[in-house]
């Protein structure tokens, strides 16, 4: 459980952030619920999050972001096993519009089933298959109830992976996906309309975005090493290779794709590098309650404004408890982010954050903290530029 009170410089992530600072309190509820048989496991998570503002020149409140997650785990002991899971959601990212609803509002829903058999004892093989769906959600100011469907995209196919477990807490593994996804539009449009000018009857279309979607298929193999290899150090090597194939069968757009030139050119050796997969991360335990880590992550995923967004992530982080009753934490993430599709452009994302904890008891404690967040643009892009510094107090409770 956690109440508190934040504060952020600029709420709805603008380019032009002055007068934009708002506090809210916040409201966050969590229940975790495990029940483990002999050849049985079963689990819930949830999560709620109510935000109230005071301030914000816009009406930012919002009580409907929470997560749940189902997850079954039968005949864990028997040489074949079956496990099922479900996850269901709904996040809400501001974005720079101050209309009765100034959020992008994405509700996904994830279904997921695994056969698994296991030949031994340190080696398990699956075989599943899941399905995803997210209905996207913009703000639009011609509607009463200030929010609209923008378009809803479903996910479906087959998934498998080897696992062979060489040490108690860690394994060597493989893992394989492929999904096939379609929208319910083929096309989109967001933003606002100005005011009608009869003399320049092209004006009416200024400040509307149209977003072409296409279906694709994505096919991801990935492998390597997670677990602890030595009594403190902690690692996660993996790498792999994806396609993202977008259009009709047959009528592959290739520079829409993973890997092709958006421009329609000969791919360079950048956009061949989008096609390689790769998370590293180390962490090392300087003592019992101390711990520090590093990585760095290179991937992609589908993007509701356009096809997809291949990122580059690096990030550091440290962990520490003092005593019995003071504890800290301190990170930083720098990321590139290149989108390609209906929309082309390429961001930089940096980030800074630090926690300070007082635990009354060890159910207990009081956290605060603060950090700034900075989204940079290319030129074309300047209007998703923005700075952004928060903080926040809170008390948290687990029980």
């Amino acid at each position: 459980m956690m109440v508190g009170v934040e504060y952020s410089s600029n709420t709805l992530h603008s380019a032009e952030a002055e007068g934009a600072g708002a506090f809210d309190l916040t409201i966050g509820p969590k229940l975790n619920l495990v029940m483990t048989k002999d050849n049985l496991d079963l689990g819930f998570n949830g999560a709620y999050q109510l935000r109230k503002y005071f301030g914000a020149k816009a009406n930012l409140d919002r009580y409907d972001d929470f997560t749940v997650s189902a997850d079954v785990n039968a005949l864990k002991r028997s040489i074949v096993g079956l496990r099922l899971a479900e996850d269901i959601g709904i996040v809400n990212a501001p974005v720079d519009d101050v209309s009765a609803h100034p959020y992008a509002t994405q509700f996904t829903t994830a279904t997921s089933g695994d056969l698994l058999v296991r030949p031994g004892y340190a080696l398990e093989i699956t075989a599943g298959a899941e399905f995803i769906m997210d209905h996207f959600g913009l703000s639009d100011a011609q509607d009463s109830n200030g929010s609209s469907a923008f378009n809803t995209r479903t996910s479906y196919g087959p998934t498998a992976s080897v696992t062979w477990k060489f040490l108690p807490r860690t394994a060597v593994l493989l893992d394989f996906s492929h999904l096939t996804s379609s929208y319910a539009n083929a096309t989109a449009t967001y933003g606002t309309a100005p005011a009608a000018d009869p003399t320049n009857p092209d004006a009416a279309t200024d400040g509307i975005t149209t977003v072409t979607f296409q279906p694709h298929s994505t096919t991801r193999v990935e492998g390597g090493l997670r677990g602890r290899v030595t009594k403190r150090l902690v690692v996660g090597l993996t790498g792999g290779y994806a396609a993202a194939a977008y259009g009709e069968p047959g009528a592959i757009d290739k520079s829409a794709s993973i890997g092709g030139n958006a421009t329609g050119g000969k791919p360079t050796v950048v956009d061949a590098l989008q096609h390689l997969l790769a998370d590293a991360s180390v962490r090392y335990e300087l003592t019992e309650t101390a711990t520090v880590t590093v990585g760095v992550d290179k991937n992609f995923r589908d993007s509701f404004f356009t096809n997809y967004v291949s990122y580059f992530k690096g990030y550091a982080s440290a962990d520490a408890r003092f005593g019995d009753h003071f504890g800290a934490v301190a990170g930083f993430d720098a990321s590139t982010e290149a989108f390609r599709g209906s929309e082309t452009r390429d961001d930089l994302l940096l980030a800074v954050r630090g926690d300070l904890n007082y635990y009354i008891r060890e159910w207990v404690w009081v956290n605060a903290g603060g950090g700034w967040t900075q989204r940079a643009s290319d030129q074309a892009h300047a209007d998703v530029q923005y700075d952004e510094f928060s903080g926040h107090f809170k008390l948290r409770l687990a029980y």
